[in-house]
């Protein structure tokens, strides 16, 4: 009766070892499972971090290129300023060097010694 018993406890101990190794094979896939979650989650928020980065780098170079075109727009109405001023001036030089002629001329005739006497 002794060699039963002890016979139905190695039977109870090795059913019990058996259940327990497929709760530990269970907890080692799960582990793999959510360890393979973690490395995915990891990736991906790294991947985001590097997607907002670069966001982030895209919209200071939109903002310094704005920054850039609006300079140059400036530059270019100061050189239309410039310029239209230029024109001006080349317009103007031919009159007075005209007037400045004329009046020369005309200061010449009136006050030559030849004509007052």
């Amino acid at each position: 009766m002794l060699n039963k018993k002890s016979h139905m406890r190695s039977s109870e101990l090795r059913t019990m070892a058996l259940r327990q190794k497929h709760q530990i094979d269970k907890q080692q896939q799960l582990l793999a499972a959510r360890e393979q979650r973690l490395r995915f989650l990891k990736t991906q928020e790294a991947n985001e971090t590097a997607v907002t980065a670069e966001g982030e780098r895209l919209r200071r170079l939109r903002e310094r290129v704005e920054a850039q075109e609006s300079k140059l727009r400036r530059l270019r109405a100061l050189r239309g300023q410039v310029d239209l001023q230029k024109t001006y001036n080349v317009s103007l030089v031919p009159q007075q060097v005209i007037t400045t002629a004329r009046c020369t001329i005309t200061f010449a005739t009136r006050c030559s010694p030849e004509k007052t006497s």
